[in-house]
């Protein structure tokens, strides 16, 4: 969402920021397949990729509706934007930084659209994978309000 709006409306944003998420299109497969044997399944898919949650969070994911979570990843996600965006006129002027952990598979794809215009930036975290990047806040939370305070907040009457 927020990549779309900063190509269609870029005037209502003074910057973004997007963490672990990149515009090319993406398989669903593996979450097809976790969803399919229950929420349980994929919890334990979940540790055992990236190791034990924290309490909090293992205590909320069983109360997520598995059903919604397997409508999300019925199809394959199509490219969002043209995967060289210098190559389009499709450059988006919102400052936006894109950040992802350093263990992230998704590295590679964050890390090669933050190059698609001079708006852009890519900062790795480190020792993070994809899930972490979100239950580390005390490791990210720096990072994007260091980028967020260098633009002005944007009002519209």
């Amino acid at each position: 969402i927020g990549l779309s709006l900063a190509d269609q409306a870029p005037t209502r944003l003074a910057s973004l920021t997007v963490g672990g998420a990149h515009p090319s299109a993406t398989n669903f497969s593996f979450y097809r397949t976790a969803f399919a044997q229950g929420i349980e399944a994929w919890i334990a898919s979940l540790e055992h990729h990236h190791g034990p949650l924290p309490p909090a969070v293992r205590q909320h994911l069983p109360h997520n509706d598995s059903a919604a979570l397997q409508a999300l990843v019925t199809q394959d996600r199509p490219a969002l934007w043209p995967t060289n965006l210098l190559a389009t006129n499709l450059t988006p002027t919102v400052p936006i930084l894109f950040f992802a952990g350093t263990h992230d598979p998704l590295l590679p794809l964050v890390r090669r659209v933050a190059t698609g215009s001079a708006a852009f930036r890519f900062q790795a975290v480190e020792g993070l994978d994809h899930y972490a990047l979100y239950l580390r806040s005390e490791q990210v939370l720096p990072l994007l309000l260091a980028h967020t305070s260098q633009y002005p907040i944007i009002t519209h009457d």
